[in-house]
């Protein structure tokens, strides 16, 4: 089961990716990390007006929120929600046509899982490359936990 979550916003998505419409695809170990779920026959853009937890999600894209979380195979990772459009950023398309009806979500992630180990290591990397925006992040992430 993959959960889409924001704690703060106490929402919480399901989706169970054992179903034979949805695919999962984690491509985690690319330069710049990101998710695709696939749903087949399932207009998300039209579910999204009648689910209140999914309009919260939708309606956070382009934010500098990192606050939303994905929770697949045991693993927490964080959305990098500020990113949008694009190969492997944040982005929803529904169609419906001959070739392909149904939605896919695609979303950036941060490259590290959620416990305070691995936060600290990407915190230094971060630190070590100056880029510290990100560094800022991790570290409000680290005191979060």
């Amino acid at each position: 089961m993959i959960a889409v979550f924001n704690k703060k916003k106490n929402v919480l998505i399901q989706i169970d990716e054992k179903k034979d419409w949805i695919q999962f695809s984690p491509y985690d170990y690319m330069e710049d990390p990101y998710l695709k779920i696939e749903m087949k026959n399932f207009n998300y853009l039209k579910h999204s007006e009648k689910c209140t937890d999914c309009t919260q999600f939708l309606d956070s894209f382009g934010t500098e929120s990192t606050d939303w979380r994905i929770s697949s195979s045991n693993k927490v990772k964080i959305i990098n929600m500020t990113e949008l459009g694009g190969n492997s950023k944040n982005q929803i398309k529904s169609s419906i046509s001959d070739y392909h009806t149904g939605s896919i979500i695609m979303l950036s992630i941060y490259d590290t899982d959620i416990d305070k180990e691995s936060l600290q290591e990407a915190l230094n990397y971060k630190v070590e490359k100056e880029d510290y925006k990100s560094a800022c992040i991790l570290r409000d992430l680290i005191h979060e936990i």
